[in-house]
């Protein structure tokens, strides 16, 4: 989970301080991972290290896939996601979105 966590410093820390400057700060960026099973640990990953460095009021995370993940003991489906995020909120300006794809 190291590797996990630095390539989410690096990603994160990134579209900080270069894309979302983008666009008069509305800047979007799409991750794109191998499988559902990588979007969700990043998803994790990512949500964790925004909360931690405390960049909840600029940044959002999102998470899109088809069919479900099974983690471990934890199965998502596509239509059962309160804890994975689908909509973005139309009118936020302030907040940059990157999707994990």
């Amino acid at each position: 989970m190291q590797k996990l966590a630095q390539k989410t410093e690096i990603v994160i820390e990134y579209f900080r301080q270069v894309v979302a400057k983008k666009i008069s700060g509305r800047a979007k960026a799409m991750f794109v991972t191998s499988s559902r099973k990588l979007a969700k640990r990043y998803f994790e990953e990512f949500n964790k290290y925004i909360k931690e460095n405390d960049y909840t009021k600029e940044l959002r995370v999102l998470v899109a896939f088809s069919g479900y993940v099974v983690d471990d003991r934890e199965t998502i489906f596509e239509s059962f996601q309160p804890y994975y995020e689908r909509t973005i909120v139309a009118d936020e300006p302030e907040i940059n979105h990157l999707v994990i794809w």
